[in-house]
């Protein structure tokens, strides 16, 4: 990772993501990338088994995403989040 962040930006920048302000339209890959890089940096290494896949797409498509970071620290994963969430931001700057 190329910098710290502390708790305090990245709950900054969750609140942000999840208040509805920000408008940029994400693709689902985008959208699953932050989803595994929250749950990493909130919980840690996911735990438990994930929906059949075929019930719950969603849902199984979210799991799989927290469960490629596996093994990442909660640390780096609020830092990468925070850095995946200005990239996307810089993408999307007509949406700000």
């Amino acid at each position: 990772m190329s910098r710290a962040v502390s708790v305090d930006e990245f709950d900054a920048v969750t609140s942000f993501v999840s208040s509805g302000a920000w408008r940029a339209p994400l693709t689902n890959d985008e959208k699953l990338v932050l989803y595994g890089l929250f749950k990493q940096a909130t919980e840690g290494d996911c735990q438990r088994g994930g929906p059949v896949s075929f019930l719950d797409p969603v849902g199984a498509a979210k799991h799989e995403a927290w469960m490629q970071l596996r093994g990442m620290t909660r640390a780096n994963a609020r830092a990468a989040y925070v850095v995946e969430f200005f990239q996307l931001r810089e993408t999307y700057a007509a949406y700000n």
